[in-house]
C-alpha cells in the first residue's frame, strides 16, 4: 500500500483570484467521508477538533471518574457545544426526583430525617439547548422518568393540586420552562394561593384545599424542581426585591458558562449517544436502601465547610438554604461513586457535594449582582437585625424608624419596600408583623 503523500494524492485544480490554476491537495479519506453526505463530513470535522479533551477544571472537580455522570459529560463535550453545567444539573435533578419517588430518606443523626429533594433554576442564554439537553437526560431514565407531566402546565393553584393527585403525582420532578415569568406571576395578589402551595411543596408540608366542586383535597408532596429560564431576561422578570424574599432564596442557581474551545460552528448537528448511556448504567440497581445515614465525620466536615461558606458575600438566608442542600447532593454522589449498597454516607461523597455547592454559591452571587440585588440584600440583612433588636425590647418598627436606624436606607420608598420583605410572616409567626402601622 502506498504511503499517502502529496505526490500520490489526488490534486484538484482551483482558480486563484489572479486567474491562474493552483492545486489543492484532496485526501481520499475525505472523499470517502463526503460520499456519506454533508452530515458525516461535519461530524468528522468536529470529532477531529475534539481530540479526546479533558473535562474543564470546574466540571472535573464535581464529576467522579468512571461514573455515569462522567460519561454524560464526555458525551455532551464530544457531540455538542452545550455548556456542561446544564446537563450535569439536569441529571442531578432527575436523579434526586427518581430517588424521592422511591421514598428514600437521609438520616442526620440527632437532627432529623430529610427527603433528598432539590430545587434548581438553570439560567442560560437563549438558544443554547436547554430543552434539547433536558430531553437527552430524561431518556437515560427511560420508563423510570420521574417527571410529573401535568404539573409543568399548571396555571393555577387548583390545577397544581389536581396534577398532584395521581398515583405518583405527589412525588417526582416538577419541570418548568420560562421560570422567570412564572415567578413574576406569583408576585401578583391573585396568585397568592399558588405561591403558598409552592412554598408548602418546598417544605414538604401538607397542602389542603376545599372547593364546592371537589370538596376537600389534601396532598403531601415531595418534589424536586428544575426550572429553566433565559438569563438575559431573568432580571426583568424577577426584580431585586423578589430575589431577597423567601421564595427566590429556596433555589440552587446554575449559570452555565460557554466553553470557548467548543464553538457552535463546529456542531451543525448536536449528537449524544443516548443508547450507549442507557446501556452503561442500570438505574434500577442504584438505590437499594430505604434510608441512608450521614457519618459523624461527614457531618463534622459539613460544619467546617459551613463556617467557611459564611464568608461569601451573600446573605445569611441564602447561605443557610444553599449549604443545606449539601446533605442531599452528598446522597446523589454516594450513589454515583458506586456506594448505593452502603448505608453510611461518608466524607468522600460530602467532598464532591461541597465542591458542587461552592459553584452554586458563586453562581448565586453572580445572579444577584446582575439583578442588582446584592445591595438590597445587604440592606435587608441590616434592617432585619435592627428590627430584631427592637422586637427584643418590645418595640415595633415603622418605616421612619428604618430610615433613622439603618444608615444605608435613605428614602421612604426604599424603607417601604424593605418593610414589605421583612413583614412576610414566618411559619411559626403567622399574622405577626414587627412593624407598626
Amino acid at each position: 500500500m502506498k504511503t499517502l503523500t502529496r505526490r500520490n494524492s489526488k490534486k484538484c485544480p482551483k482558480i486563484n483570484k489572479g486567474g491562474r490554476k493552483s492545486y489543492q491537495q484532496e485526501l481520499p479519506l475525505l472523499d470517502a467521508i463526503r460520499s456519506q453526505g454533508p452530515d458525516a463530513e461535519s461530524y468528522m470535522r468536529a470529532m477531529l477538533r475534539f481530540k479526546a479533551k479533558q473535562l474543564p477544571d470546574n466540571i472535573a472537580a464535581i464529576t467522579p471518574p468512571g461514573s455515569i455522570l462522567e460519561k454524560l459529560m464526555h458525551a455532551f463535550q464530544s457531540g455538542t457545544n452545550i455548556p456542561l453545567e446544564m446537563p450535569m444539573s439536569m441529571f442531578l435533578a432527575y436523579l434526586s426526583a427518581a430517588i424521592v419517588r422511591r421514598g428514600t430518606l437521609i438520616n442526620l443523626p440527632d437532627v432529623s430525617s430529610i427527603t433528598p429533594t432539590l430545587w434548581m433554576i438553570v439560567l442560560a442564554d437563549s438558544g443554547c439547548g436547554k430543552t434539547w439537553s433536558q430531553g437527552r437526560v430524561a431518556s437515560i431514565f427511560g420508563t423510570e422518568d420521574p417527571t410529573i407531566p401535568d404539573l409543568s402546565g399548571a396555571v393555577s393553584a387548583a390545577a397544581m393540586l389536581e396534577s398532584l393527585k395521581g398515583p405518583n403525582g405527589a412525588r417526582g420532578l416538577w419541570l418548568k420552562d420560562e421560570y422567570g415569568q412564572f415567578l413574576r406571576f406569583l408576585q401578583r395578589p391573585d396568585y397568592a394561593d399558588y405561591k403558598d402551595y409552592l412554598l408548602r411543596a418546598y417544605d414538604g408540608t401538607t397542602i389542603r384545599r376545599t372547593s364546592k366542586k371537589d370538596g376537600a383535597t389534601e396532598v403531601t408532596p415531595a418534589l424536586s424542581m428544575l426550572g429553566m429560564s433565559v438569563r438575559g431576561t431573568w432580571a426583568n422578570n424577577v426584580g431585586a426585591e423578589s430575589l431577597v424574599d423567601g421564595l427566590a432564596q429556596r433555589y440552587l442557581y446554575v449559570l452555565p458558562k460557554p466553553d470557548p474551545t467548543r464553538h457552535y460552528r463546529d456542531y451543525p448537528i448536536l449528537r449524544v449517544d443516548e443508547e450507549s448511556l442507557r446501556n452503561c448504567w442500570n438505574w434500577n440497581d442504584c438505590v437499594t436502601l430505604p434510608e441512608y445515614t450521614s457519618s459523624p465525620k461527614a457531618l463534622a466536615d459539613y460544619a467546617d465547610y459551613y463556617f467557611d461558606a459564611c464568608n461569601a458575600d451573600i446573605s445569611e438566608s441564602f447561605i443557610r438554604r444553599i449549604t443545606w442542600a449539601v446533605h442531599k447532593i452528598a446522597l446523589l454522589y454516594h450513589i454515583l461513586i458506586g456506594k448505593s449498597a452502603e448505608k453510611v454516607i461518608e466524607s468522600d461523597a460530602y467532598g464532591w457535594a461541597t465542591r458542587f455547592i461552592d459553584q452554586r454559591i458563586a453562581d448565586a452571587q453572580t445572579m444577584l449582582n446582575e439583578a442588582g440585588a446584592s445591595d438590597l440584600a445587604r440592606k435587608v440583612t441590616k434592617a432585619q437585625k435592627y428590627v430584631d433588636s427592637r422586637s427584643a425590647r418590645g418595640l415595633t418598627t415603622s418605616t421612619r424608624d428604618l430610615i433613622s436606624g439603618v444608615s444605608d436606607i435613605n428614602s421612604i420608598h426604599e424603607a417601604e419596600g424593605i418593610a414589605r420583605l421583612l413583614a412576610v410572616p414566618r411559619p411559626d409567626q403567622a399574622h405577626i408583623s414587627p412593624f407598626s402601622k
